[in-house]
């Protein structure tokens, strides 16, 4: 067996978090192909559905072969090694580590931030359609947003390009107000302080459909949320935006 092709299988089911972009960054040139037949059928085995324990009443648990940090595993090494027609397709887990990367949830490894692993293998292989691929995802499914900060962070690394279509629907979710929080944040000081946001992103409400008027519709913990209405009058009334121009 090609030795890189049993390493990755090594990390993936070992869960050895530390040498996943180690591993990803000593590869050489010649086995991609490899790896990604590997990586399919990994995929395949540890996504099968099986009974995890039986009982003797015939009855039982079941669930997916895979542990969770195994199955995170096989997604960041993904994200690193599928190609674009693999990254495009609407079944791709590697994919979903940009959605909503933080989730606001504990995660498996806590010395390891999710995000931050995301950006370092990103970097690396650095492809030139990732926007392509992202704006994709988000045309075709109306769940699936990369969080604006991320999406900007992205676009500062030079690993994806400015699409205003792509960052409306991140920014317009901005606002909302996700169950672990405990307080709000100044988003009016956030916005009218981000030169870019407002020469770039802001107005690009007007031009495309979005769900702007449904970001305040649930409240968790009786906090108040924040409505764009407010922050649009805010930003005019401060002269920081021009309604007439």
């Amino acid at each position: 067996m090609n030795p890189y092709v049993q390493q990755l299988e090594e990390i993936i089911l070992q869960e050895q978090v530390d040498k996943l972009v180690p591993f990803l960054k000593s590869i050489p040139a010649g086995n991609a192909e490899e790896l990604r037949k590997k990586h399919k059928s990994l995929s395949k085995h540890l996504n099968d559905y099986i009974q995890l324990e039986a009982k003797p009443n015939g009855y039982g648990t079941w669930g997916v072969r895979g542990t969770p940090k195994q199955l995170r595993l096989l997604r960041l090494a993904g994200l690193g090694l599928l190609d674009k027609q693999s990254m495009l397709s609407s079944r791709n887990d590697s994919i979903d580590l940009l959605r909503n990367t933080s989730f606001h949830e504990t995660d498996l490894w806590p010395n390891h931030n999710r995000w931050e692993m995301v950006l370092e293998i990103l970097q690396w292989r650095k492809v030139d359609w990732l926007t392509e691929c992202l704006s994709h995802h988000q045309d075709k499914n109306e769940w699936f947003y990369v969080e604006y900060n991320h999406l900007r962070q992205l676009l500062d690394l030079g690993l994806i390009e400015h699409n205003k279509k792509l960052f409306l629907r991140p920014l317009v979710n901005l606002l909302r107000i996700h169950y672990s929080q405990t307080d709000v944040p100044d988003y009016y000081t956030i916005i009218k302080n981000d030169a870019f946001l407002l020469k770039n992103d802001l107005f690009s409400v007007f031009d495309y459909e979005t769900n702007i008027h449904w970001i305040n519709h649930y409240n968790y913990k009786d906090i108040k949320q924040p409505a764009w209405q407010e922050i649009f009058v805010q930003l005019s009334g401060g002269q920081i935006i021009n309604r007439n121009a």
